[in-house]
Protein backbone atom coordinates (compact mmCIF):
# COMPACT_ATOMS: atom_id res chain seq x y z
CA UNK A 1 0.00 0.00 0.00
CA UNK A 2 1.17 3.57 -0.63
CA UNK A 3 0.45 6.90 1.03
CA UNK A 4 0.98 10.14 -0.91
CA UNK A 5 3.32 12.60 0.81
CA UNK A 6 2.17 16.13 -0.05
CA UNK A 7 4.25 17.68 2.76
CA UNK A 8 8.03 17.46 3.16
CA UNK A 9 8.98 14.04 4.48
CA UNK A 10 12.31 12.27 4.61
CA UNK A 11 12.06 8.71 5.87
CA UNK A 12 15.82 8.29 6.33
CA UNK A 13 16.21 11.43 8.44
CA UNK A 14 13.12 10.56 10.46
CA UNK A 15 14.10 6.99 11.30
CA UNK A 16 17.86 7.51 11.68
CA UNK A 17 17.86 10.66 13.84
CA UNK A 18 18.03 8.74 17.12
CA UNK A 19 14.49 9.27 18.40
CA UNK A 20 13.52 5.58 17.96
CA UNK A 21 15.80 2.57 18.28
CA UNK A 22 14.32 -0.51 16.60
CA UNK A 23 14.27 0.39 12.92
CA UNK A 24 16.56 -1.68 10.70
CA UNK A 25 17.45 -0.96 7.06
CA UNK A 26 17.57 -4.13 4.92
CA UNK A 27 17.96 -3.97 1.14
CA UNK A 28 16.35 -0.56 0.85
CA UNK A 29 13.44 -1.26 3.21
CA UNK A 30 13.04 -0.18 6.84
CA UNK A 31 11.70 -2.81 9.25
CA UNK A 32 10.44 -2.52 12.84
CA UNK A 33 7.78 -3.62 15.28
CA UNK A 34 5.43 -0.79 16.27
CA UNK A 35 2.46 -1.18 18.62
CA UNK A 36 2.29 -4.92 18.12
CA UNK A 37 2.53 -4.70 14.32
CA UNK A 38 5.47 -5.51 12.07
CA UNK A 39 6.12 -2.74 9.55
CA UNK A 40 8.07 -2.76 6.31
CA UNK A 41 8.36 0.60 4.53
CA UNK A 42 10.34 2.68 2.10
CA UNK A 43 10.02 6.08 0.42
CA UNK A 44 9.61 6.15 -3.34
CA UNK A 45 9.59 9.07 -5.77
CA UNK A 46 9.95 12.70 -4.77
CA UNK A 47 12.89 15.03 -5.19
CA UNK A 48 15.93 14.41 -3.06
CA UNK A 49 14.02 11.75 -1.12
CA UNK A 50 11.57 14.45 0.05
CA UNK A 51 7.94 13.94 -0.89
CA UNK A 52 6.79 11.18 -3.21
CA UNK A 53 5.03 8.23 -1.60
CA UNK A 54 5.50 6.04 1.45
CA UNK A 55 5.15 2.41 0.45
CA UNK A 56 4.43 0.10 3.37
CA UNK A 57 3.24 -3.31 4.53
CA UNK A 58 1.98 -4.21 8.00
CA UNK A 59 1.32 -7.54 9.73
CA UNK A 60 -0.55 -9.26 11.20
CA UNK A 61 -3.08 -6.52 10.36
CA UNK A 62 -2.55 -5.73 6.67
CA UNK A 63 -2.61 -2.23 5.15
CA UNK A 64 -2.85 -0.47 8.51
CA UNK A 65 -2.72 3.06 7.10
CA UNK A 66 -4.15 4.54 10.30
CA UNK A 67 -1.18 3.24 12.28
CA UNK A 68 1.28 4.61 9.70
CA UNK A 69 -0.33 8.04 9.55
CA UNK A 70 -0.45 8.35 13.33
CA UNK A 71 3.06 7.01 13.97
CA UNK A 72 4.70 9.32 11.44
CA UNK A 73 2.62 12.29 12.65
CA UNK A 74 1.23 13.08 9.23
CA UNK A 75 -1.30 15.25 11.07
CA UNK A 76 1.50 17.73 11.85
CA UNK A 77 1.70 20.73 9.51
CA UNK A 78 5.46 20.48 9.11
CA UNK A 79 5.97 23.57 6.88
CA UNK A 80 4.10 25.71 9.42
CA UNK A 81 6.07 24.22 12.31
CA UNK A 82 9.41 24.80 10.60
CA UNK A 83 8.48 28.41 9.79
CA UNK A 84 7.66 28.97 13.44
CA UNK A 85 10.94 27.60 14.82
CA UNK A 86 13.16 29.11 12.07
CA UNK A 87 14.36 31.91 14.37
CA UNK A 88 18.11 32.21 13.67
CA UNK A 89 20.93 31.18 11.35
CA UNK A 90 21.87 28.07 13.31
CA UNK A 91 18.44 26.42 13.36
CA UNK A 92 17.93 27.58 9.78
CA UNK A 93 20.99 25.58 8.75
CA UNK A 94 19.64 22.51 10.54
CA UNK A 95 16.25 22.86 8.87
CA UNK A 96 17.77 23.27 5.43
CA UNK A 97 19.98 20.21 5.84
CA UNK A 98 17.35 17.89 7.34
CA UNK A 99 14.10 19.25 5.95
CA UNK A 100 11.54 16.46 5.98
CA UNK A 101 12.57 15.08 9.37
CA UNK A 102 9.41 14.49 11.38
CA UNK A 103 8.94 13.57 15.02
CA UNK A 104 7.42 10.14 15.62
CA UNK A 105 4.42 9.40 17.81
CA UNK A 106 5.77 6.38 19.65
CA UNK A 107 3.89 4.10 22.01
CA UNK A 108 4.40 5.65 25.48
CA UNK A 109 5.26 2.44 27.34
CA UNK A 110 7.90 1.32 24.85
CA UNK A 111 9.25 4.87 24.66
CA UNK A 112 9.60 5.04 28.44
CA UNK A 113 11.56 1.80 28.70
CA UNK A 114 13.68 2.61 25.65
CA UNK A 115 14.79 5.88 27.18
CA UNK A 116 15.46 4.32 30.57
CA UNK A 117 17.80 2.05 28.59
CA UNK A 118 19.39 5.14 27.04
CA UNK A 119 21.12 6.27 30.24
CA UNK A 120 24.90 6.36 29.64
CA UNK A 121 24.54 4.34 26.45
CA UNK A 122 24.90 4.58 22.67
CA UNK A 123 22.21 4.49 19.99
CA UNK A 124 23.42 1.07 18.83
CA UNK A 125 23.50 -0.37 22.37
CA UNK A 126 20.01 0.95 23.16
CA UNK A 127 18.65 -0.76 20.06
CA UNK A 128 20.33 -4.01 21.06
CA UNK A 129 18.96 -3.79 24.61
CA UNK A 130 15.40 -3.15 23.43
CA UNK A 131 15.65 -5.97 20.86
CA UNK A 132 16.84 -8.41 23.53
CA UNK A 133 14.04 -7.39 25.90
CA UNK A 134 11.53 -7.89 23.10
CA UNK A 135 12.93 -11.30 22.12
CA UNK A 136 12.86 -12.47 25.74
CA UNK A 137 9.46 -11.11 26.79
CA UNK A 138 7.55 -10.30 23.57
CA UNK A 139 6.15 -12.45 20.75
CA UNK A 140 7.48 -13.04 17.26
CA UNK A 141 6.29 -10.96 14.32
CA UNK A 142 7.21 -11.61 10.70
CA UNK A 143 6.86 -9.55 7.55
CA UNK A 144 8.47 -9.87 4.14
CA UNK A 145 10.88 -12.53 5.35
CA UNK A 146 12.00 -10.32 8.27
CA UNK A 147 11.46 -11.59 11.82
CA UNK A 148 11.22 -9.31 14.83
CA UNK A 149 9.39 -9.25 18.17
CA UNK A 150 6.72 -7.12 19.72
CA UNK A 151 7.73 -4.94 22.62
CA UNK A 152 6.81 -6.73 25.87
CA UNK A 153 3.72 -5.67 27.77
CA UNK A 154 4.20 -4.04 31.19
CA UNK A 155 2.78 -7.16 32.84
CA UNK A 156 5.42 -9.33 31.18
CA UNK A 157 8.28 -7.29 32.62
CA UNK A 158 6.56 -6.71 35.97
CA UNK A 159 5.93 -10.43 36.41
CA UNK A 160 9.56 -11.35 36.07
CA UNK A 161 12.49 -10.62 38.32
CA UNK A 162 15.09 -7.90 37.95
CA UNK A 163 17.70 -10.62 37.35
CA UNK A 164 15.77 -11.92 34.32
CA UNK A 165 15.70 -8.43 32.83
CA UNK A 166 19.39 -8.02 33.61
CA UNK A 167 20.15 -11.14 31.52
CA UNK A 168 19.11 -9.09 28.47
CA UNK A 169 22.26 -7.00 28.94
CA UNK A 170 20.47 -4.02 30.50
CA UNK A 171 22.87 -3.72 33.43
CA UNK A 172 22.16 -1.18 36.18
CA UNK A 173 19.00 -0.05 34.39
CA UNK A 174 17.28 -3.40 35.04
CA UNK A 175 15.94 -2.41 38.44
CA UNK A 176 14.55 0.86 37.07
CA UNK A 177 12.81 -1.01 34.27
CA UNK A 178 11.32 -3.56 36.67
CA UNK A 179 9.97 -0.83 38.95
CA UNK A 180 8.55 1.14 36.02
CA UNK A 181 6.86 -2.02 34.71
CA UNK A 182 5.24 -2.70 38.07
CA UNK A 183 4.04 0.91 38.30
CA UNK A 184 2.48 0.81 34.82
CA UNK A 185 1.04 -2.71 35.17
CA UNK A 186 -0.63 -1.80 38.47
CA UNK A 187 -2.06 1.44 37.07
CA UNK A 188 -0.07 3.53 39.53
CA UNK A 189 1.61 5.20 36.54
CA UNK A 190 -0.99 5.88 33.85
CA UNK A 191 1.04 6.96 30.85
CA UNK A 192 -1.97 7.67 28.64
CA UNK A 193 -3.36 10.10 31.20
CA UNK A 194 -0.16 12.16 31.01
CA UNK A 195 -1.08 13.11 27.46
CA UNK A 196 -4.09 15.01 28.82
CA UNK A 197 -2.10 16.85 31.46
CA UNK A 198 -0.08 20.02 31.15
CA UNK A 199 3.57 19.53 30.26
CA UNK A 200 4.82 20.61 33.71
CA UNK A 201 2.41 18.32 35.58
CA UNK A 202 3.13 15.32 33.35
CA UNK A 203 6.87 15.78 33.73
CA UNK A 204 6.61 16.14 37.50
CA UNK A 205 4.80 12.80 37.68
CA UNK A 206 7.42 11.00 35.60
CA UNK A 207 10.23 12.40 37.73
CA UNK A 208 8.81 10.65 40.79
CA UNK A 209 10.24 7.32 39.54
CA UNK A 210 13.82 6.16 39.96
CA UNK A 211 15.81 6.05 36.75
CA UNK A 212 13.76 8.84 35.16
CA UNK A 213 15.60 12.14 35.19
CA UNK A 214 14.90 15.44 33.44
CA UNK A 215 16.26 14.33 30.09
CA UNK A 216 14.51 10.95 29.99
CA UNK A 217 11.21 12.50 31.10
CA UNK A 218 11.45 15.17 28.39
CA UNK A 219 12.18 12.53 25.73
CA UNK A 220 9.16 10.46 26.72
CA UNK A 221 6.92 13.54 26.74
CA UNK A 222 8.18 14.69 23.35
CA UNK A 223 8.38 11.42 21.44
CA UNK A 224 5.25 9.69 22.72
CA UNK A 225 2.91 12.04 24.57
CA UNK A 226 2.49 14.98 22.18
CA UNK A 227 4.30 17.50 24.39
CA UNK A 228 5.95 19.28 21.46
CA UNK A 229 7.17 22.07 23.73
CA UNK A 230 9.47 19.58 25.49
CA UNK A 231 13.18 20.24 24.89
CA UNK A 232 15.38 17.34 26.08
CA UNK A 233 18.92 18.38 26.89
CA UNK A 234 21.73 15.87 26.52
CA UNK A 235 25.45 16.42 25.98
CA UNK A 236 24.97 17.10 22.25
CA UNK A 237 22.18 19.60 22.71
CA UNK A 238 24.09 21.23 25.55
CA UNK A 239 27.16 21.60 23.32
CA UNK A 240 25.12 22.99 20.42
CA UNK A 241 23.16 25.46 22.51
CA UNK A 242 26.14 26.69 24.53
CA UNK A 243 28.26 27.04 21.43
CA UNK A 244 25.73 28.82 19.20
CA UNK A 245 23.50 30.92 21.45
CA UNK A 246 25.01 33.67 23.59
CA UNK A 247 22.17 33.35 26.10
CA UNK A 248 23.18 29.73 26.72
CA UNK A 249 26.92 30.23 27.09
CA UNK A 250 27.93 28.24 30.20
CA UNK A 251 24.23 27.89 31.06
CA UNK A 252 22.78 25.02 33.08
CA UNK A 253 20.42 22.52 31.46
CA UNK A 254 17.51 24.21 33.21
CA UNK A 255 18.43 27.58 31.73
CA UNK A 256 18.91 26.04 28.28
CA UNK A 257 15.41 24.57 28.46
CA UNK A 258 14.01 27.91 29.57
CA UNK A 259 15.73 29.73 26.71
CA UNK A 260 14.52 27.17 24.18
CA UNK A 261 10.95 27.48 25.42
CA UNK A 262 11.06 31.24 24.96
CA UNK A 263 13.06 31.27 21.73
CA UNK A 264 11.41 28.41 19.82
CA UNK A 265 8.01 28.43 21.48
CA UNK A 266 5.38 25.69 21.37
CA UNK A 267 7.36 23.57 18.88
CA UNK A 268 10.67 23.64 20.74
CA UNK A 269 10.76 19.84 20.55
CA UNK A 270 10.96 19.94 16.78
CA UNK A 271 13.79 22.47 17.05
CA UNK A 272 15.54 20.15 19.48
CA UNK A 273 15.50 17.18 17.11
CA UNK A 274 16.70 19.22 14.14
CA UNK A 275 19.53 20.66 16.25
CA UNK A 276 20.39 17.22 17.63
CA UNK A 277 20.62 15.71 14.17
CA UNK A 278 22.61 18.71 12.94
CA UNK A 279 25.24 18.54 15.68
CA UNK A 280 25.35 14.75 15.57
CA UNK A 281 25.85 14.79 11.80
CA UNK A 282 28.78 17.16 12.22
CA UNK A 283 30.41 15.03 14.88
CA UNK A 284 29.88 11.75 13.05
CA UNK A 285 32.48 12.95 10.60
CA UNK A 286 34.98 12.83 13.45
CA UNK A 287 33.88 9.79 15.50
CA UNK A 288 31.53 6.84 15.30
CA UNK A 289 30.45 6.31 18.91
CA UNK A 290 27.61 8.63 19.75
CA UNK A 291 26.22 8.70 23.28
CA UNK A 292 22.48 9.35 23.12
CA UNK A 293 20.46 11.42 25.55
Amino acid sequence: MKISLPQPFNLKHTLECGQAFRWRLVEGWYFAAVRGQAIKCRQVGGAGNIGGELEFFTAPEPDNAELIRDYFRFDDDLPAILREIDKDDYIHGAIEKYKGLRLLRQEPWECLISYICSAASSVRKIGQDVDRLSAAFGWELCIGGYATHSFPAPEALAGGRTMEICKCGIGFRSGYIHEAAKAVASGRLDLESLQRKKYEDAKRELLEYKGIGEKIADCVLLFSLDKLESFPVDRWIRRAMQGNYAECRDASDRKIRAFAAKHFGRYAGYAQEYIYQYVRGTNQQKRHYIVRR
